[in-house]
């Protein structure tokens, strides 16, 4: 012991060290085997060995020796430094057996912290040069171990599990040089072939039998039958495996505080807990369904159930044929057969509603309870209702329950922290050094035939997918198959373990600590955030590789069913989201069935922003797994199995046509659609953004819309109407808002209740414009050329939407009209004293013009038309009050018919040339604007703008578009106009010869005259179709007794555009003849 710790001479150092080395190993094994002897022959009732001569081999050094050198003396401490030390640049000869006695010294010693507790001093010592060369010695130790550790025979069950962390850790450092030596070590390591080793303790950590999980409908199953034995994890024995996860936490390690922020691997405590079961197998045979990581399909795992039931029939071992009726697969439960949420009614989520599916369902299974007759006996109409409604209230619970049958419960409680730290171990991986990293985890699998240290990580995989499918967790394993299974690729597995953190909550009949379920919650969203970079990183190696390595992406994401989960937990949590909003959310009815799959989750009672931070970043999954499955899919989608053969083209694409409505109308999760061909998807892109799912989701919601636009494909149009339509809304409710606190600025508004963006209606704008723009106009910056098909019906879904667009822009012109007049009045009463605005939302009036004016001026070069006449649409929807217009035949514009005016004009892609002309190309050819139930002409409206716009322009304006006016007035005159347009052209008419009385041009003059002559003529003939004569042979006239309709009598001003019902419901032709009131007066006159 002297010469190991004094020694000047390295050699006679090492050899000492060595066979003191080997002393140690052999005592501590033959002590073990006199303990194992004597342990089995006292719970013998018979020794065989009594009354025999025996030999027994004696430890060269006797365990109390050794328990006195590990207790009274820092032998293992010295050596451990004096090994460490050794491993300077000055003594590279000696660096291979200073290597293995170090290895061999870790292996030995009583505790894993001693010689680890070296390591990380020198790795967290403050003196930057000292981690310097830590980080070399490190690289040495971690280069020199591999041949050892790889190895089979080598290979022992420690590791330096705790210096890797601090080294990992070290890539994130803000010293430019720490950071960039531990990536030299990262990228050097990863070109051997090491990712095994460096993930070996992140997947222990994810791996723990604490974090066990079963699915919800195997706990619902043993909770209905009272097993609750199965789910309380009871069978562990409590002595030694039931302290395993404390000996997870970090005892007291050195002098320094930062080694108890290190996290401890114990790996001899996780052998311990899983080996304790009596009729485990051996920890070296590790069945080959351990390795398979990913979901099999329904049909295998229905088979491979019948064949596991077959073999513990003949079984002495009942324990897991006990509870074989639990034995119900997450994956299988949570497949495409359960029913989903019509995507046209998400509403149907509350408990107060009912999907329109199920009521169309139940109406047709109802209808003859719809046509009794009247004189039927009142009871049994009366049970009749009850029985319907019951039968509606069990198909929305079925409904509801449908999003949870992808969950996975927890067994027990788990320490959440150790999750997070290997989850962000993976995130700073694939953040630092993403691209090595994830071609590394492509190439590799999990493979234990030449790697000892992953038996333990295939023996969880095993046991962990025994939970999952009902069974116990600690039971005997299965035996394995003879033939062998392939291994999964780590990429595989490492999804596969993010899917599942993502589907685990706590179950309700658990006791939670205050911490359990927000730790669970943070776990959830770490894990999609890792998942997120992962799927970036593969959308970059598949870019890159040109398809090679895009078969092993598609088994991923078809396998481990990726795209399926992700949609389902985005909908729960939608779900949640809004119900926790709602009051009656924590209400939980009663059903008939027992227990549903909502009621055995525990949600907590958070608020309704609980769900969002997990919501943000499943958004921000699904935007990169849409891109990836484009890549990997050519047109985005996996091929179908084909049912039926198509030959002709036109037969393929009718085909295609075909699968896309199914799939954008089903009720679940469809295997051979892309993501934005999916019900789901779209039923919640639709539902987004109203208020009840929080308006904190609307940024990232617009934000994936945005970006996801080129791969869309046919779901283009269906999916970007709604989203237009609800900015639209919730914009013009933010400007009632304004309004109403500008009138009330202690009215409490509803949206008060969660704190709003203050750049949230720039947000929705941007979005807007993104969306329409990308629909309209064609755009050179798309990373692929859409199907024209696609763009065709978009643009046309979008040019229905654009009155409702142009109406919400003129709401928001209103508002900075009406802040910049604040600001100027402001101005002028304070001498330049500066303004601030009372809405927070409205202060940058500036920018917002900008935006406006940017969203406008692109759609007016090719689509001028279609803007005017969404501009006559918006006039129209905005009536006048009726004490204003009764007794007028020509109408006086509105406040709000005004700012429409004052917006056209400050278009800069229009002069008041374009602006004349585009209004006779409307009224000449008027388009009809679609409504939900009618139709309306835009071509009086227009006229009515036009009236306004004229009487806004100055003067030396009205000479400079004297040619356009009289062609707007030639060209109208000569329409079969209603009655009111005929009095505007003449309105138009009057305005302009009283402005503009002397022409030099007598060319214009003439023009005008017979203008005038043509317009006083049908203006007469209105009048005239109104007279009749008093008497026969008389010339007296009196008005014709008839119904008199004035066009804005009984309009509220400023009707809503977004309330389509009401509009479509007071839509009158403006084309159609009608009289006007007063009108026969005045001609008669």
């Amino acid at each position: 012991m002297v010469l190991c710790c004094l020694s000047k001479d390295c050699y006679i150092q090492h050899v000492a060290i060595s066979s003191l080395l080997e002393l140690i190993n052999h005592s501590q094994s033959l002590a073990l085997v006199i303990e194992d002897k004597n342990r089995r022959y006292k719970s013998s009732d018979t020794n065989p060995f009594c009354g025999r001569l025996q030999m027994v081999t004696v430890p060269p050094v006797f365990p109390w020796v050794l328990k006195a050198v590990e207790d009274r003396t820092d032998f293992y401490q010295r050596v451990a430094r004096v090994l460490w030390e050794q491993l300077d640049t000055e003594r590279r000869e000696h660096h291979i057996s200073c290597v293995e006695l170090f290895y061999r010294l870790h292996c030995l010693a009583p505790s894993t912290s001693i010689c680890e507790d070296i390591i990380c001093v020198a790795l967290l010592h403050r003196d930057k040069a000292v981690r310097l060369e830590a980080l070399h010695r490190f690289s040495v130790l971690w280069h020199l171990t591999r041949e050892i550790q790889t190895s089979r025979t080598m290979s022992l069950n420690r590791s330096f599990d705790r210096s890797l962390f601090v080294v990992l850790d070290s890539l994130n450092s803000q010293d430019g040089s720490i950071s960039a030596a531990g990536q030299s070590w990262l990228v050097r390591a990863l070109s051997l072939s090491d990712v095994v080793r460096i993930l070996e303790p992140v997947l222990l950590l994810l791996l723990h039998p604490r974090t066990q999980r079963s699915s919800i409908c195997s706990v619902k199953h043993n909770l209905t039958v009272g097993n609750l034995k199965h789910l309380s994890c009871k069978e562990r024995a409590p002595s030694r495996t039931g302290q395993s996860g404390d000996t997870m936490a970090t005892d007291s390690l050195s002098q320094e505080g930062l080694l108890g922020r290190v996290t401890i691997v114990d790996r001899e405590a996780l052998w311990a807990e899983v080996e304790h079961a009596p009729e485990m197998r051996p920890p070296g045979e590790c069945g080959s369904e351990g390795d398979n990581t990913e979901e099999e399909d329904d049909e295998e795992e229905e088979g491979g159930r019948r064949e596991e039931e077959e073999q513990e029939e003949d079984s002495e071992h009942t324990e897991s044929a006990d509870t074989s009726g639990a034995q119900i697969s997450s994956e299988n439960s949570s497949s495409g057969s359960t029913p989903y949420l019509q995507r046209a009614d998400y509403d149907g989520l509350i408990p107060a509603h009912i999907p329109n599916g199920l009521r169309r369902n139940d109406s047709e299974r109802t209808q003859a309870s719809e046509s009794l007759s009247s004189d039927e006996d009142e009871a049994e109409l009366e049970a009749l209702a009850r029985s319907r409604l019951l039968r509606q209230e069990q198909e929305r619970r079925e409904a509801i329950d449908s999003l949870f049958r992808h969950a996975l419960l927890y067994l027990q409680p788990y320490d959440s922290t150790r999750v997070l730290y290997a989850f962000s171990v993976l995130e700073t991986l694939l953040r630092t050094n993403g691209r090595p990293f994830a071609e590394a985890i492509c190439a590799t699998g999990v493979d234990t035939s030449s790697t000892a240290h992953l038996n333990l990580i295939c023996n969880l995989l095993q046991r962990h997918r025994e939970a999952l499918e009902g069974r116990s967790f600690y039971g005997r394993l299965q035996t394995q198959s003879p033939s062998p299974c392939p291994h999964s690729l780590l990429v595989e597995l490492l999804a596969c373990l993010c899917l599942r953190f993502l589907r685990s909550y706590y179950p309700c009949h658990l006791r939670l600590g205050p911490r359990d379920l927000p730790g669970n919650r943070d776990v959830q969203v770490k894990s999609v955030e890792v998942l997120t970079h992962l799927v970036r990183q593969l959308v970059g190696l598949t870019a890159s590789r040109e398809g090679r390595s895009a078969e092993f992406v598609r088994r991923l994401l078809t396998e481990c069913k990726v795209q399926q989960y992700v949609l389902l937990s985005l909908s729960a949590s939608m779900y949640v989201s809004q119900r926790q909003g709602d009051p009656r959310g924590e209400e939980f009815p009663e059903t008939q069935g027992g227990l549903s799959e909502e009621q055995l989750i525990n949600f907590g009672r958070g608020q309704v922003w609980s769900e969002h931070p997990l919501q943000m970043e499943l958004l921000k999954l699904l935007q990169a797994l849409i891109v990836l499955e484009h890549q990997v899919w050519q047109g985005g989608a996996p091929t179908p199995a084909p049912v039926a053969t198509a030959t002709s083209p036109l037969a393929r694409e009718w085909q295609t046509a075909v699968q896309f409505q199914q799939s954008i109308r089903a009720l679940q999760y469809v295997q051979a659609q892309p993501l934005p061909s999916q019900g789901m998807f779209v039923s919640a892109a639709a539902r987004a953004l109203q208020p009840q799912y929080g308006y904190a989701l609307h940024g990232p919601w617009v934000t994936l819309i945005s970006a996801a636009l080129p791969y869309l494909g046919r779901s283009l149009a269906v999916t970007v109407a709604p989203f237009i339509a609800q900015i639209c809304k919730n914009l013009d409710e933010l400007v009632r808002q304004y309004e109403h606190e500008s009138i009330k600025p202690s009215h409490s508004w509803s949206t008060r209740r969660e704190n709003i963006a203050p750049d949230y209606p720039l947000t929705l704008l941007e979005g807007l414009t993104t969306i329409t723009h990308y629909c309209l106009l064609e755009d050179g910056k798309s990373p692929m050329a859409p199907d024209p098909a696609d763009i065709r019906n978009a643009r046309n879904a979008v040019i229905e939407e654009l009155p409702r667009a142009l109406n919400t822009t003129a709401l928001l012109w209103g508002v900075v009209r009406r802040e910049e007049t604040q600001k100027k009045s402001s101005d002028s009463a304070s001498g330049g004293g500066r303004y601030t605005s009372a809405s927070v939302y409205f202060r940058s009036s500036k920018i917002l013009r900008q935006k406006i004016l940017d969203f406008l001026n692109p759609l007016t070069a090719q689509f001028g038309v279609q803007v005017m006449a969404s501009v006559g649409a918006v006039w129209n929807s905005r009536k006048s009050r009726r004490s204003h217009s009764k007794n007028k035949i020509l109408p006086v514009a509105s406040e709000s018919r005004l700012t429409i005016v004052e917006l056209v004009k400050s278009l800069t892609s229009l002069r008041a040339e374009s602006i004349l002309q585009l209004v006779k190309e409307v009224v000449k050819k008027p388009h009809q604007i679609k409504g939900d139930q009618k139709s309306t002409l835009v071509d009086i409206p227009m006229l009515q703008f036009s009236y306004a716009f004229i009487q806004g322009l100055s003067l030396q304006s009205l000479q400079e578009n004297i040619t356009p006016i009289l062609n707007l007035l030639k060209e109208s005159v000569q329409l079969n106009l209603a009655p009111p347009g005929h009095f505007l052209l003449l309105g138009i008419l009057n305005d302009f010869v009283n402005r503009v009385p002397n022409l030099d041009n007598k060319r214009d003059t003439k023009e005008i005259q017979e203008v005038t002559q043509r317009v006083l003529e049908t203006v007469g003939g209105v009048a005239g179709s109104s007279l009749e004569q008093t008497s026969w042979l008389s010339r007296s006239l009196e008005v014709k007794p008839q119904p008199q309709v004035c066009l804005e009598q009984d309009d509220p001003e400023d009707t809503d555009l977004c309330d389509s019902d009401a509009q479509a419901n007071a839509m009158v032709s403006s084309s159609r003849p009608i009289c006007l009131q007063c009108s026969g007066s005045h001609t008669a006159g």
